[in-house]
């Protein structure tokens, strides 16, 4: 069976502005505001699902749907250009939400982590902040089974991609940006 081809009903509850959960079945749990812990345990094996930073809520929804098809849960993690360019109010703060999640929602396991292009670079500021306390975020590291990249960006690529997203369909505009960043 193509799991992409089952088209069941998908359901999304926002843990964050950022973090959205999609699963088969309706969430009607409780979540804890402060530490965004599920009430009940949820017992299964979650897709970490690292959004590029124009992907649509189709785009989210058809990779959603192919782990769902495959007994996942999905949390989706989407950061905006704004908060790329200043992370401290945007990145970093996403980054510690997601981790918040991870460590209060210990019946997620095993966890498969799947990014796209800027994704790969919110990830890396996951693993930044969590470098900084193996000892406290082993638990979480250690329910990582597997990462799956498509078009992980490297800094050096940052102008490119930056100037794409800004300026899709202006030229001019994309060579003036990318010599200024």
């Amino acid at each position: 069976m193509d799991p992409s081809n089952n088209h069941s009903c998908i359901y999304t509850k926002d843990i964050t502005k950022n973090i959205t959960l999609y699963t088969n079945g309706p969430f009607k749990g409780e979540i804890d505001a402060n530490t965004l812990e599920f009430r009940e345990p949820r017992c299964k094996p979650l897709v970490l699902l690292m959004a590029w930073l124009t992907a649509k809520p189709k785009h989210k929804k058809k990779y959603a749907q192919v782990y769902i098809n495959l007994g996942f849960d999905v949390v989706v993690v989407q950061i905006t250009l704004w908060q790329g360019l200043w992370p401290t109010i945007g990145s970093h703060v996403i980054a510690g939400e997601t981790i918040n999640f991870l460590e209060h929602n210990k019946s997620y396991a095993p966890i498969v982590v799947h990014g796209f292009s800027a994704g790969a670079y919110q990830m890396g500021e996951i693993m930044v902040q969590m470098s900084k306390d193996l000892t406290r975020y082993a638990q979480i590291i250690e329910r990582i089974y597997c990462q799956i990249w498509d078009s992980a960006a490297d800094v050096t690529e940052i102008p490119e991609g930056l100037a794409k997203t800004i300026f899709p369909k202006n030229p001019s505009m994309q060579n003036f940006l990318r010599k200024h960043t």
